[in-house]
């Protein structure tokens, strides 16, 4: 295909579907009445294909995507307003876990749900490194406990604060400042002298989610597809938790990075613990907003 954006006027139903959906306006209706590509805005495709999404007689066409591999039909149950809210409101973080593996086919299923978390941009940015061996991660919780043990000093040194404050930034200063140092000053004894886990809580698996290190800002993708796998994991009669303490600890540690195989060339951004519930939850808990104003 030559252009980015081609319209087969042969099968086209002039439904102005296409002019409507596309986000860049890259479809009009012409003169004639029929539906066409505009030839200045065609640079602006981003292949999220909405366009040939919402088309029924499979008549636009996007350089780079196919009906036949990157399409899928879809149905919405008559119940799907009942089902979203069971998912989301009995689904809790879980640090609690069996000490049961979590079969390499769940997990899959696990990964094939976060690839349908929206991007800000097609095509989706972020890789997956998927963790299943509960032996390479009882091996890295010593080292991680190493590093932070040192952060907690650090954090004490005004000097050496100032310089972590530039650093990380005023916003994740504060959440380390008033919450993760004084976890950690509790936690690292029982971690070290009582061979407590409060870092990956002893979970069978983790996925963690890395950027390129010269990407675009995409942390609002990878959290947004984190939260995917939190619900796809509960979906599946599984627990998670999404934990930040986990990412820096990788990323900074070259023999942290070596045991999880992390590319030189990638960060880790966000990390998901998964495995099964140790414990059942017999209610949700209801978060109030901060504030809602309508306007």
């Amino acid at each position: 295909m030559n252009e980015k954006v081609i319209i087969d006027e042969t099968t086209c139903r002039n439904c102005m579907v296409c002019t409507e959906i596309c986000p860049n306006r890259i479809m009009r209706k012409n003169e004639s009445g029929r539906a066409e590509v505009r030839k200045e805005r065609a640079s602006l495709c981003f292949s999220c294909g909405q366009c040939m999404s919402a088309c029924s007689s499979y008549s636009v066409k996007v350089d780079g995507l196919s009906y036949e591999k990157d399409m899928f039909n879809v149905s919405v149950p008559a119940e799907s307003e009942e089902i979203f809210n069971s998912i989301i409101q009995s689904r809790r973080s879980v640090r609690n876990f069996k000490d049961k593996p979590v079969p390499a086919d769940v997990l899959e299923k696990i990964v094939d749900a976060v690839s349908y978390a929206p991007p800000a941009f097609p095509p989706v940015k972020y890789s997956l490194m998927v963790v299943s061996d509960r032996e390479l991660l009882k091996k890295a919780l010593p080292l991680m406990i190493e590093m932070y043990e040192k952060l907690v000093k650090m954090m004490k040194n005004p000097f050496i604060r100032y310089f972590i404050k530039k650093e990380v930034g005023k916003k994740r200063f504060k959440t380390m400042d008033e919450h993760l140092v004084s976890i950690l000053e509790s936690d690292i004894p029982l971690m070290k002298n009582e061979g407590e886990d409060t870092l990956m809580r002893n979970a069978p698996a983790m996925l963690l989610f890395l950027e390129d290190r010269d990407s675009e800002d995409i942390n609002a993708d990878i959290y947004i597809a984190v939260t995917i796998g939190t619900l796809a994991a509960h979906s599946y009669g599984l627990g998670s938790t999404i934990t930040d303490i986990i990412p820096p600890a990788i990323q900074r540690n070259p023999d942290l990075r070596k045991l999880f195989r992390i590319p030189e060339d990638k960060n880790v951004v966000a990390a998901l613990i998964i495995g099964y519930p140790k414990y059942r939850y017999h209610r949700g808990i209801k978060r109030k907003i901060k504030s809602v104003e309508w306007i």
